[in-house]
């Protein structure tokens, strides 16, 4: 396991700017002196994660994500902690000395990386089997379709030339059959090991780090069904998981802020042959969950681009609402000439293909111009029918102005009356009942009593080395055992570092409860903002009365179970005495505070 000296971590930490990292990756919303933005850990509907600048960190109280510049890059690209670091280091231009064979060592188990080494050999000799004499005609049809040289080797383009060649292969180099039907190189027909994708020209899947994970398979024969075959489900690939060439696309995505969606691989290659790399395929026309999920922690601006044919519309449709609905900005390609990509570029060349890509229409006129196709605007009921159905997309326009405008186009194509179309939209159609954030339900159990003492005294360790010195001194323990074993590693930390830095010690916190409790305690909204003498002993009294209220009333319990009077007597005695402690103790407490 590669690990990281605390020294190289805190270099890179304290070089790191949050805001500048977390704006990398999503769009930042300026808010007083901190900073929001739409979380991309939830399906958040307001801008929900909070970022401070003064402390270095961030903490969503919907979902409950937080940490420092670190925690974010690794929740957000779903890297180890020290990948992340790598990350934000290559940042800011600093050496860690770590290459990626090391990460690979970590991110997966041995099984996983058994399972690519087998992947890799089938993509090696899929791809040398183009460059047989035997394949000459499939070499040449790829070349007819317009696949150079640069983009076969690319995409790892290659060929299965007969039902055994693939598993003959991998058997003869000592891997399990088990394995190759396992991963969906082979099956077992009538006893024999069969290939999977025999006699058809391979295109392998890769997840977001380049590891291979399957295929998918193009027949050249034409009118043969199905064009395509995929891997079934393996240890490695689930289709709704697994976004085509997001590996190979990503940076480009980040540097363009936004993505095409495409339906396969050869729209996808026909989007590289147009120079625009930031390009991924959902493999079919249906988007999943997952796969919405991951698209949005690449980016907030999608550009759908299905083929121009009705399935293809009807995908852009279907896609966009379920992206649209997620809060990602939705333009769509306006691809009528009932093509694919690639058809556009054999019939009409690159330069064609790329004025369809550059001409774009917003998600709304998308729309209004899709649903018109399926309306007859001249009969009542279906005028109407459109109108709502528009409407409710309209309503799901932040910016005001672009509501009244699109309300006003819909006015003049349908004949409704404006007033009348602007009363129709409901104006909460956006927002989404929470029963409580995660902030309000820690703010409730705080805010009275022995848990808001105990947060009163955390805060001050977490922003004064004085209030540490205070507790070791007067207080010397917290009861509550996840405050107490704060308070501990907080003592353990100072003693460790000359600086007690917040962002540097949630890094330093390896327990997750814990770090979230550090985040919860940061956030409060009664944070010491310096060292308070007189809130730390009021502090450490209260909870010295909670304690002794907690044995009266277990005693009290213990009273009403015993039919002893003289054990009744006994335990009246040291309720008294109990209570004799808790009286001096807010005597004390008053004296203090006149």
């Amino acid at each position: 396991m590669v690990r990281l000296d605390e020294k190289v971590i805190n270099e890179v930490r304290n070089k790191a700017d949050i805001a500048e990292i977390i704006g990398h990756y999503i769009p930042l919303i300026k808010k007083g002196k901190n900073l929001t933005a739409v979380c991309p850990f939830h399906d958040d509907h307001n801008p929900s994660l909070s970022i401070s600048n003064d402390k270095q960190i961030y903490k969503c109280f919907v979902c409950g994500n937080g940490g420092n510049v670190f925690t974010f890059v690794q929740n957000y690209e779903k890297v180890s902690f020290v990948e992340a670091v790598k990350k934000v280091a290559e940042f800011y231009n600093i050496d860690i000395g770590i290459d990626n064979d090391d990460l690979q060592d970590d991110r997966y188990d041995e099984k996983t990386k058994h399972y690519f080494k087998v992947l890799n050999e089938a993509i090696a000799f899929l791809q040398y089997q183009l460059t047989t004499v035997n394949s000459k005609n499939v070499l040449d049809y790829l070349h007819d379709r317009g696949y150079d040289d640069d983009i076969i080797k690319t995409f790892k383009i290659g060929f299965d030339p007969d039902k055994y060649a693939l598993s003959k292969f991998l058997l003869a180099k000592g891997y399990h059959e088990g394995d190759l039907i396992k991963l969906n190189l082979s099956k077992n027909y009538d006893d024999q090991v069969q290939d999977v994708f025999s006699e058809r020209i391979t295109f392998p899947i890769f997840d977001r780090f380049g590891s291979p994970i399957a295929f998918t398979a193009r027949t050249m024969i034409k009118d043969l069904q199905p064009k395509y075959v995929n891997s079934t489900e393996t240890p490695l690939f689930t289709k709704g998981n697994t976004l085509y060439n997001v590996h190979a696309a990503f940076e480009h995505i980040r540097k363009e802020h936004s993505v095409y969606i495409v339906e396969g691989v050869t729209d996808v290659i026909a989007l590289y042959k147009a120079k625009k790399k930031n390009v991924i395929a959902t493999l079919g026309t249906a988007l999943s969950k997952q796969q919405v999920q991951m698209i949005k922690q690449l980016t907030s601006n999608v550009i759908l681009c299905y083929d121009g044919d009705i399935a293809g519309q009807n995908a852009n449709y279907k896609n966009g609402q379920i992206l649209n609905d997620a809060f990602i900005n939705v333009t769509v390609v306006n691809n009528d000439t009932n093509n694919d990509p690639d058809d556009i570029i054999k019939k009409e060349g690159v330069d064609r293909l790329n004025q369809i890509l550059d001409d774009r229409l917003t998600w709304i006129e998308f729309v209004m111009n899709h649903l018109a196709k399926d309306h007859d605007l001249n009969n009542y009921s279906q005028k109407k029918d459109y109108a709502i159905c528009v409407l409710k997309q309209i309503a799901s326009l932040k910016d005001e102005f672009d509501r009244n405008a699109f309300i006003n186009r819909l006015s003049i194509l349908t004949g409704f009356d404006v007033t009348m179309l602007k009363g129709t939209i409901n104006k909460d159609q956006r927002k989404i009942s929470i029963k409580k954030t995660r902030k309000e339900d820690y703010e409730d159990k705080i805010t009275s009593g022995r848990l808001r003492a105990e947060y009163e005294i955390l805060a001050q360790m977490l922003s004064s080395p004085d209030a540490c010195d205070y507790f070791v001194e007067s207080i010397g323990y917290l009861p509550t055992a996840s405050n107490n074993h704060l308070a501990m590693l907080i003592l353990d930390y100072l003693r460790r570092h000359e600086q007690f830095i917040i962002a540097d010690f949630i890094s330093y916190i390896d327990d997750e409860m814990l770090k979230d409790l550090t985040l919860n305690v940061l956030n409060w909204e009664h944070l010491a903002k310096s060292y308070n003498k007189e809130v730390l002993f009021d502090a450490n009294n209260k909870i010295k009365v909670s304690l002794i209220d907690e044995q009266i009333s277990e005693l009290k319990k213990k009273q009403r179970m015993t039919s002893s009077n003289s054990k009744k007597q006994e335990i009246t005695n040291e309720i008294l005495s109990l209570k004799r402690k808790r009286n001096s103790i807010q005597t004390c407490i008053m004296e203090e505070n006149k």
